[in-house]
């Protein structure tokens, strides 16, 4: 088993806030590694996870198999005008034969909803009484508590878990305003869907906002041409615009055509190449993210999943 971390999938970039990270308005994928990954690659057999606890109107197991349909989906026609669409592959396989899984998947779940009612005793404070006659309320309690076990048993024989824990409570107290317990079940629901999903990937909708440094070009021509590189840059030709950023740095180098020219090595998921030419621009954001994206680089290789780099 891979003593790593899983990947991140985000729609856009989580860091934002620099000189160069601004302006226009694009939606991008960016893949970053933070979590502990149970999981190897290959085959996965599904076993719908057991309700231990009471009847429910949360699906735990629609999520879980939701949340692994992702990672099963092959490359569709919504994703061709995707400039990333390099990244999107098969991370794992689904097999309906258990005995040739390399992972089956397991597990149970529990939740609890219910409205209980306690008694509090209390004293009046200030009193001259020696023993303070003790006066009692009673309030009621709206409680939520869900948990979710999902087991991990390998072709190895060896065997791991995801605990996924809810707990949430409401008391009507004085100048409080108690929530309702359907109200609560529904954060619940919220909540244990995005957990699972964390076991598998991370999901955060930032979107990026990035624009192009300005260049000084000496060439003419290339300075003319160079006008159309906003247009293409909305449009997400990617590829003609590295080209036309390699053939200006090429013909004018500088770290700002250097910058430039990652941004666009950086889109179509060439993570060395996009690193080599911001060094030539330091700029904390954009260094830090790569760092990151050069960790999942490396580890998807290591999974056995190949890649094609994209060069201009």
């Amino acid at each position: 088993m891979f003593n790593k971390y899983i990947f991140t999938i985000a729609l856009g970039l989580a860091l934002i806030g620099s000189i160069a990270l601004k302006a226009q308005k694009v939606a991008l994928y960016t893949y970053q590694l933070g979590h502990p990954i149970k999981l190897k690659p290959g085959k996965i057999y599904i076993k719908p996870l057991t309700n231990k606890g009471d009847k429910t109107s949360i699906d735990v197991n629609a999520y879980l198999l939701e949340t692994f349909t992702y990672c099963f989906e092959p490359i569709g026609d919504a994703d061709k005008d995707n400039p990333n669409v390099w990244s999107k592959q098969i991370w794992f396989q689904q097999t309906d034969q258990i005995s040739e899984a390399q992972v089956v998947i397991s597990g149970s779940y529990q939740i609890s909803a219910k409205t209980e009612v306690e008694q509090y005793q209390f004293y009046e404070s200030n009193t001259a009484l020696a023993n303070p006659i003790p006066y009692f309320e009673v309030r009621p309690k709206n409680k939520v508590d869900a948990e979710i076990i999902i087991s991990y048993q390998y072709a190895d024989k060896s065997m791991d878990y995801d605990t996924i824990r809810y707990s949430d409570e409401s008391e009507r107290k004085a100048g409080r305003k108690m929530k309702s317990l359907a109200s609560m079940i529904e954060t619940c629901d919220k909540n244990l869907k995005y957990e699972i999903e964390r076991t598998i990937y991370w999901v955060d909708y930032v979107e990026a906002k990035y624009e192009l440094e300005k260049v000084k070009i000496s060439d003419k021509a290339l300075k003319e041409e160079f006008k159309s590189a906003s247009d293409l840059f909305k449009n997400k030709e990617i590829m003609k615009l590295g080209n036309l950023c390699k053939r200006i740095y090429e013909t004018c180098p500088s770290k700002e055509a250097a910058f430039n020219l990652g941004v666009c090595y950086e889109w179509v998921g060439n993570y060395p190449q996009a690193t080599k030419y911001y060094k030539q621009m330091p700029e904390f954001h954009t260094i830090a993210r790569m760092k990151k994206c050069l960790i999942f680089f490396d580890y998807i290789h290591e999974l056995g999943i190949e890649t094609e780099l994209v060069e201009f």
